[in-house]
């Protein structure tokens, strides 16, 4: 599958994610693995994992958001994403 991060929110810089991804899938339908895992020097981890089923020559959206400001101003962050075809192929992307 192919990745593409659609939106981090509009008020990341407030500390509220609201992150939408799309999947493409070229080839037959198959089904995909999303693991996020968020880490903030002052708040607890946050996971999300999601099995996605990808049509046929189709897309399909994977979001995750927080209510609040979660992602606070004087804290380090670190995101880190990755998108498995539960095939093998495995996209990640690490974050700062």
């Amino acid at each position: 599958p192919h990745v593409q991060i659609a939106k981090l929110g509009e008020d990341i810089h407030k500390g509220q994610v609201d992150f939408r991804l799309e999947v493409f899938n070229p080839g037959p339908a198959r089904k995909a693995q999303v693991n996020l895992h968020i880490q903030s020097s002052d708040m607890p981890d946050l996971r999300d994992e999601k099995v996605l089923d990808l049509p046929a020559g189709g897309e399909t959206t994977y979001s995750f958001s927080t209510s609040g400001e979660r992602l606070h101003e004087d804290a380090q962050h670190r995101m880190q994403l990755s998108v498995t075809d539960l095939g093998g192929e495995t996209n990640t992307f690490p974050g700062a």
